[in-house]
């Protein structure tokens, strides 16, 4: 299958935790069955059920990645298989965000937070967009899941309440989601996605079995 140029909007995601170094495509869609072998569905929460369905191209700031797509065989729910490197629904890398995101909930100033990004070939404006992108999926998270901490507390603090740690604030926010059927709240184009639990007697074309929350 010729791979596409842009991410299907509809497609959820599912976390890989793999490093930019050691992602080659090549090996990675002859391994991917294993590293997916212990890992739910977010959508039917069956483990380790995919089938390859195609893959598409996407930014990693100026790189362009490949990113393998598989559906579930129980539910049949498509997902991107999203490299922890990568921010979803973004070009640039998840961990460059979060040191800029901890910065500035650590009351650094933007331009000084952003010197990294800058050098990666960000342009100017980007970091005040990260800063309304943040705000934005905190936000969301919060009606979400309002019980599961203080709403009151400032963004990376309640990240940090709910997933226990801030060492990785995106990362483990997603995953967060994720476990609880939502697809991931940083940053996906497509609206917040709650899955209905699906199994395989309930099945559901591509993703019609999600409901936009």
């Amino acid at each position: 299958m010729v791979p596409q140029t842009r991410s299907p909007e509809s497609d959820t995601v599912i976390l890989i935790d793999i490093s930019f170094d050691d992602y080659r495509f090549s090996l990675f869609d002859s391994s991917w069955t294993e590293l997916s072998s212990e890992i739910s569905c977010p959508a039917c929460l069956c483990v380790g059920k995919f089938t390859r369905h195609g893959s598409y191209k996407k930014f990693y700031f100026a790189s362009m990645i490949q990113i393998l797509r598989v559906r579930c065989c129980g539910c049949r729910v498509t997902h991107a298989l999203m490299p922890g490197f990568s921010l979803p629904g973004t070009t640039i890398g998840t961990e460059e965000a979060e040191k800029y995101l901890l910065a500035r909930a650590a009351g650094v100033g933007r331009t000084t937070g952003s010197r990294r990004l800058r050098e990666l070939g960000m342009d100017l404006e980007y970091p005040k967009k990260l800063d309304q992108m943040f705000v934005t999926a905190v936000a969301r998270a919060k009606a979400i899941f309002p019980d599961v901490a203080d709403p009151r507390l400032p963004e990376m603090e309640w990240v940090a309440a709910v997933v226990g740690s801030i060492d990785r604030p995106l990362w483990e926010l997603n995953r967060f989601s994720l476990a609880h059927q939502y697809n991931c709240i940083c940053f996906c184009r497509a609206s917040i996605i709650r899955f209905k639990t699906l199994s395989a007697g309930n099945r559901s074309s591509h993703n019609k079995g999600s409901t936009s929350g």
